[in-house]
């Protein structure tokens, strides 16, 4: 081997050994930075179904800032169909003329200047279905008659029914009470 090669080849393997250490010292130095926990984004409005019917929905929008004036505008499937301002931290709309078992959309845009400037998630409600008017109904006698009256009925679920009025029994001797019943 001639020494002009030798030189080459032992000046190669400094660089290399130069660039190693180099890459350690570099690497070994570096202070790792860790991200912050970031907290999970929260949307300025918020919307929630707070009660759906068959024909009618009622949407809560709430705003999450600080905000004392409100403009919006709630949308469903893409049409607006309230456009106010709000002065409270939350409000309820009454959305009316719904189809049954029909699926919607709703997002609610804070409005600034005209311009929608940022929105709610989307928030999908589902109608409920009518039922199949198919109703059994039985009858029971409350009372002996004598000014029994009943003012309402509420009607909570196929098992749960409250009635509201003055029932009248007779005693054991067959004679109406003068209280009512229950």
């Amino acid at each position: 081997m001639k020494p002009n090669q030798l030189i080459i080849q032992s000046l190669n393997l400094l660089i290399i050994i130069f660039l190693f250490c180099c890459l350690i010292l570099f690497t070994s130095c570096r202070e790792r930075v860790v991200p912050p926990d970031v907290p999970p984004y929260i949307p300025p409005i918020v919307l929630t179904a707070e009660d759906v019917g068959v024909v009618d929905a009622f949407i809560k929008i709430k705003f999450v800032d600080t905000t004392v004036s409100r403009t919006f505008k709630l949308t469903r499937d893409e049409a607006t169909i309230v456009s106010a301002e709000c002065t409270q931290p939350d409000t309820l709309i009454l959305d009316e003329g719904l189809l049954p078992k029909h699926t919607y959309k709703y997002r609610a845009y804070r409005v600034v200047n005209n311009i929608s400037v940022d929105s709610s998630d989307e928030l999908s409600v589902l109608s409920m279905d009518t039922t199949s008017h198919n109703f059994n109904f039985e009858v029971f006698y409350l009372g002996d008659g004598n000014s029994s009256v009943l003012y309402d009925v509420a009607v909570l679920s196929d098992t749960l029914a409250y009635a509201v009025g003055e029932i009248y029994k007779r005693d054991s001797a067959g004679n109406f009470e003068t209280e009512p019943y229950n």
